[in-house]
């Protein structure tokens, strides 16, 4: 994992993994179905902590 160049770039990454994180949620809530992406949750909130803590996740 390599660390943020600065603190934009981190508030960004953020931003973006909350968005995805809900938008997963929001589709499992649609189809009735979260088991099938509670893989793609998992994650999405994997990726979102490691934008807070300031590393970037390279998958």
């Amino acid at each position: 994992m390599k660390k943020f160049d600065n603190i934009f770039e981190q508030a960004r990454e953020i931003i973006r993994q909350q968005w995805t994180l809900q938008d997963l949620r929001r589709k499992a809530q649609c189809t009735g179905r979260p088991e099938e992406v509670c893989q793609q949750i998992a994650a999405a909130r994997l990726r979102l902590i490691c934008a807070r803590r300031g590393y970037q996740l390279n998958a």
